[in-house]
């Protein structure tokens, strides 16, 4: 009894994260406000301020409580709940989110790789956004969300394939949007850039 009360308290409705979430740093760039930062935020695991105690602390990312009651922060711009297997699945909230998720993963993708294409699945891009082990805990952007990078993606002139019931999107470093995000200094100027090229 007392594991299917757990259970009933656990799978509940999406997490909405905090509407201004601060800035952490990823990649080298800068940390500035507002910026969307898929990097771990800090120590994972319980919430250790009973009472409203180091309020402003506990304030600064919305959490999500696991199965076995282990807590893990949800990025900023980003809504979260568990799967029936206790992965985090991870829902983009608007379209200025994924602008930001697409510049950071442009930005990771021109800082770190070497070579003329790099090709990504879904797997790999949760990956690079840092949403695949947060805390010890798998995690994965829901479908329809992932499916709005890959359409950005492809708006920007990446090639997007299908085979096999996998979807790859094939990012080829000689485009010029590439050379112009690789100048970036912030995440805003590459969203700037990202925004100018799907005009």
């Amino acid at each position: 009894m007392e594991t299917r009360s757990r259970d009933r308290v656990s799978m509940k409705p999406w997490v909405s994260p905090r509407s201004d979430p601060v800035a952490g740093t990823q990649g080298g760039l800068k940390a500035e406000r507002g910026r969307l930062s898929l990097a771990p935020l800090g120590s994972e695991g319980r919430d250790e301020t009973p009472n409203g105690s180091n309020a402003s602390d506990a304030s600064n990312a919305r959490r999500l409580v696991l199965y076995d009651g282990s807590v893990v922060n949800i990025p900023g711009g980003l809504d979260a709940r568990l799967d029936r297997w206790g992965n985090v699945v991870y829902r983009v909230v608007d379209c200025d989110v994924v602008l930001r998720l697409v510049a950071e993963l442009l930005l990771y993708v021109v800082r770190s790789y070497r070579g003329s294409v790099v090709r990504l699945d879904g797997r790999r891009i949760s990956r690079l956004l840092g949403l695949r082990q947060r805390g010890g805990v798998s995690g994965y952007l829901e479908p329809y969300s992932m499916s709005r990078i890959y359409g950005i993606l492809s708006m920007l002139g990446f090639e997007l394939s299908r085979s096999n019931h996998r979807i790859t999107i094939t990012i080829d470093l000689r485009k010029p949007i590439i050379r112009e995000i690789k100048s970036a200094e912030s995440i805003d100027e590459a969203i700037k850039i990202v925004e100018k090229h799907l005009r």
